[in-house]
């Protein structure tokens, strides 16, 4: 019998937040910073000032009430000031920024303790999330906010946890990458924005509406959301009924903000996406892909990539064989792909350079490919995890262990961090950015 198995990769954001978790602190710029009194507690888009509980919400979880804002000038030395920033990454627990490839990245954030990150659509400020706080920055530094404190213990604290703004920038939710989690773990934190005062904390979905499965048996889980054009929430749900020791098989539901209910989506399709918990979105928000890896035996496995039109609700199915992919993400236009991949099974005698350098923790990590979507072409470039394409379609952003040799060639080590590369396919060109993880382009303008 045929089993199914899913491994999922996440990214980044811009911002940190104090130990105390009542104000930001950003590197400072080049300009002559305001006193605290002329500084915005908020800027155009409020952050909320008590955030009540919501129907649904265990009593282990009060009502959150953020302490008072509090701006705090920054002491340390001055930074290049970003004017053009078309990547961010995480490294030692800050947010770095890069102007071009080829450039100098250099540190945004000094409080080193950023978890995660996300960038705002228009591409000109972050939220980023230490674990208990979520704050604000613009990129350049110019715009400093007070921190949300969400209420979460050192436990719940110590938790993975990516960070997802909507497009119009009133809802932030907090997601846990692990699929499998504790049976009162939060999986989604969704909080308002716009002074709503709105706290959603959704350990179990079937509490919230979820059929996912025949009797409404508890034991769902959330997995990865995503915001469509819309800023309509969508995201992989999936129930421990469904999952084998290889992975958990996913369904795609839409969780409505103001009834506080999931019902699957799309509803007029009889049948969901893949079954993995990945989610991609096109670069024009038109396309949405989810992907899956099906195993008999190590020797066949196939991926299977599902695409659905959102505007037509038409759906289009690939199937990879003899592959299993980790990653994908496709160019604007949707001609090309990118896909990252690994061993079907592999059972070293040592480890791998990829798991010795960090990079994996067990597996095989094998050569990237780019994927012709109309021909089915598929042509190996270098190892690596994450890659993601530039806004405008001419970079591929990735992680790895590489070093150039004494040819001036790009190999695999093992005694190096997991870095931030740039790769241009049309001409070959590579870019080291910098050790580093979680990284982000900027959103296009």
């Amino acid at each position: 019998m045929s089993s199914r198995k899913f491994r999922s990769q996440w990214p980044i954001a811009l911002l940190f937040v104090i130990a105390t978790l009542t104000a930001c602190n950003v590197a400072p710029q080049t300009q002559t910073a305001l006193p605290p009194a002329a500084l915005p507690v908020t800027s155009e888009y409020p952050l909320p000032t008590t955030l009540p509980a919501s129907p649904g919400i265990a009593p282990a979880y009060p009502a959150i009430t953020p302490p008072s804002p509090t701006i705090i000038e920054p002491t340390t030395p001055a930074l290049p000031q970003s004017s053009g920033a078309i990547l961010a990454f995480l490294k030692d627990g800050d947010i770095w920024l890069l102007d071009e490839p080829g450039g100098q990245p250099y540190p945004l954030s000094v409080t080193g303790d950023i978890i995660s990150f996300a960038w705002a659509y228009h591409g000109e400020r972050i939220a980023a999330f230490n674990g208990k706080s979520i704050c604000f920055i613009h990129r350049d530094g110019s715009v400093r906010t007070a921190c949300l404190e969400l209420g979460l213990n050192e436990t719940q604290a110590k938790i993975k946890r990516n960070i997802l703004l909507s497009r119009d920038q009133r809802w932030i939710v907090l997601w846990n990458p692990a699929y499998l989690q504790a049976e009162d773990e939060i999986g989604w934190m969704i909080v308002a924005l716009d002074g709503a005062d709105i706290m959603y904390r959704i350990n179990n979905p079937d509490e919230w509406g979820a059929g996912l499965s025949s009797d409404n048996e508890p034991g769902g889980f959330t997995g990865e959301p995503i915001f469509l054009a819309d800023n309509q929430l969508i995201g992989t749900l999936s129930h421990r009924n469904s999952c084998s020791e290889d992975g958990c098989l996913f369904q795609l539901y839409q969780f409505d903000l103001a009834a506080k209910t999931f019902s699957p989506y799309p509803p007029t399709l009889a049948e969901g996406f893949s079954g993995g918990a990945r989610l991609m979105l096109s670069a024009d928000l038109r396309y949405l892909s989810n992907f899956n890896v099906f195993k008999t035996d190590c020797e066949n496995a196939y991926s299977l990539i599902d695409t659905l039109d959102i505007q037509a609700l038409s759906r289009q199915n690939h199937r990879l064989d003899q592959e299993s992919v980790t990653d994908l993400d496709f160019k604007p236009g949707l001609v090309q792909a990118v896909l990252a991949r690994e061993a079907s099974c592999y059972q070293p005698v040592q480890p791998t350079w990829a798991a010795t350098c960090g990079l994996v923790k067990d597996q095989e990590s094998l050569p990237m490919q780019l994927w012709n979507i109309a021909t089915g072409e598929r042509k190996d470039i270098y190892p690596g995890l994450t890659p993601r394409w530039s806004p405008d379609g001419d970079w591929i952003a990735f992680q790895s262990c590489l070093v150039k040799d004494n040819t001036g060639s790009w190999t695999p080590a093992e005694n190096i961090a997991v870095s931030v590369y740039l790769f241009k396919p049309e001409t070959g060109e590579l870019h080291l950015v910098s050790d580093g993880a979680a990284f982000q382009w900027r959103p296009k303008p």
